[in-house]
């Protein structure tokens, strides 16, 4: 008995009389019939009366023009109502790419964003809410018809100081790859952009680097014995490496922070 009385409590149509007190007078979005909805519903839009009327909702076609070729076409109603009105993806890429550059990239700027911790007087970072590259988290935006694509930070230089020399690289003073925020770049070629990583500490130097089979005392301890006469194939044969690996070591080739402890 008790079972049986669990599965009709369960059935979502054997509600009691206080569950549907608090339902509502509602409209359906489709065929404009009354009908009785929970509240919460209401909180998700459109609301239908039946499965029915939510299908043709979805189904139904309408005539619209495009904006960009202006050819008319048949779109789904509830496509219209999200604005999205173009006959074809080139229509629609077309009609984005025909914005200029500065105006589509102020829309997707935020001038409120972080202040780096290490570098405070630079101020707030502008960060670029749009498209980003899945492997830097730089910002990147399409370019016009016929043109590559361009990253963000690059555009903010050009649009605030001009052009960009040839061979020189737009840096981040605030280590933060998608700021656009003008005076928190630099230019610099990439002999500059090794250096200003190395002293930011976001390379993968010294111990810090994950197939390295010294530490810091090692490094030190070879070149001071290499120093005192210990051959080069001796320390590789003490340390089990090539003695290519100790040649870099004791001509600061490789380990070169730790010169200026030596």
């Amino acid at each position: 008995m008790k079972s049986g009385s669990r599965a009709i409590n369960s059935d979502p149509r054997h509600h009691n009389q206080n569950e549907r007190s608090f339902m509502v007078q509602a409209i359906c979005s489709f065929c404009g019939q009354a009908f009785q909805v929970y509240p919460s519903k209401l909180k998700q839009g459109r609301v239908y009366c039946t499965r029915k009327c939510q299908h043709l909702a979805l189904i139904r076609r309408v005539s619209v023009s495009c904006p960009c070729c202006g050819r008319t076409y048949q779109a789904l109603a509830c496509n219209i109502k999200r604005s999205r009105v173009y006959c074809t993806h080139a229509c629609a890429m077309k009609n984005v790419k025909s914005i200029p550059p500065e105006e589509r990239f102020w829309k997707m700027v935020d001038k409120n964003g972080p202040i780096p911790p290490h570098r405070p007087e630079l101020g707030p970072c502008w960060v670029w809410t749009g498209a980003k590259s899945t492997k830097f988290g730089y910002g990147s935006m399409g370019g016009a018809p016929g043109q590559k694509g361009i990253k963000t930070h690059r555009l903010s230089w050009e649009i605030h100081y001009g052009q960009i020399p040839n061979e020189l690289w737009v840096l981040h003073k605030c280590d933060n790859p998608p700021c656009v925020n003008p005076s928190h770049l630099f230019l610099g070629d990439a002999s500059d952009n090794a250096k200003d990583a190395a002293s930011k500490g976001r390379t993968l130097q010294g111990v810090r680097h994950p197939d390295t089979p010294f530490n810091e005392s090692d490094i030190i301890e070879i070149r001071r014995r290499f120093s005192s006469g210990v051959s080069q194939h001796q320390l590789a044969r003490e340390h089990n490496v090539s003695h290519m690996t100790i040649w870099q070591i004791v001509n600061d080739w490789t380990w070169r922070h730790l010169l200026p402890n030596l």
